[in-house]
């Protein structure tokens, strides 16, 4: 969803979006006017690790870390993507 928002205000730098580096992608978001609460950057920064190594794509990477509750990992990504839909929604996309 990072992505589609730069995407969708054509942000001229794809590498922000094109990696697997969230924090890249979230960090230039603000200037099209879509920011976070402290909680959600947190969130954010604690997957950018294991999302760029692929750690939550292949479980056996998964040895050294302490995943947060599913039901709550689950409560903010649903909150992180109902910030991004009302932001759209809101500039008419």
């Amino acid at each position: 969803m990072l992505a589609a928002y730069l995407i969708a205000h054509q942000h001229q730098h794809p590498g922000d979006y094109k990696s697997h580096d969230l924090l890249r992608a979230m960090k230039p978001c603000a200037t099209f006017g879509l920011m976070f609460s402290r909680a959600r950057i947190k969130f954010i920064e604690f997957l950018t690790p294991l999302h760029k190594d692929f750690v939550l794509r292949y479980p056996e990477k998964m040895t050294d870390i302490r995943p947060p509750d599913l039901d709550e990992a689950c409560r903010v990504i649903k909150e992180i993507l109902k910030d991004i839909h009302l932001v759209f929604k809101m500039k008419g996309f």
